[in-house]
């Protein structure tokens, strides 16, 4: 079985895509600017649940796909890590990111097969590891985030695989 180490590695590998300009599609919204400033005050490794933990006011929710995927390494380091103790488990944000709006929805299109591999190794690991983590009412939700994610298959966009 990997480590924690082992799959964040391949996570990191996976999306080691350049940090966008901005973050969200911030211009005539106060809000999304707002959140765009707090992303761009970190990076990878600086990140934590304080800036994006809260369900209520994540800044993740409203970033490009593009800024989805240079974030994609600290939303898996952060669900790894120990619980937040204002926040909790950073892993419940993080299924509420990858099943927004369904299979096949604009993220999943937006990544390659190799990083929709990497978040499926993701997802098992964290069942396999973290299972006591995860409310019983939601370990269906993980399971169907993680048929979700596994789906490596072809995007409509035959070019970008």
């Amino acid at each position: 079985m990997p480590t924690d180490e082992d799959i964040l590695a391949l996570v990191r590998e996976a999306f080691a895509v350049p940090r966008p300009e901005h973050f969200t599609n911030h211009p005539g919204c106060s809000e999304c600017a707002e959140q765009n400033e707090t992303l761009q005050a970190h990076d990878l490794d600086t990140i934590s649940s304080k800036e994006i933990g809260s369900p209520a006011w994540d800044p993740i929710t409203m970033c490009t796909n593009e800024a989805f995927q240079y974030w994609m390494p600290a939303l898996a380091r952060l669900t790894l890590e120990p619980d937040d103790d204002y926040f909790g488990w950073y892993g419940d944000s993080l299924m509420s990111q990858l099943e927004w709006d369904g299979p096949r929805n604009a993220r999943w299109e937006s990544c390659t097969p190799v990083q929709r591999q990497a978040v499926a190794a993701l997802l098992e690991h964290v069942f396999a590891t973290q299972s006591q983590r995860i409310c019983p009412d939601d370990l269906d939700r993980v399971a169907r985030v993680t048929a979700i994610r596994s789906d490596a298959g072809q995007s409509h966009d035959q070019s970008r695989d």
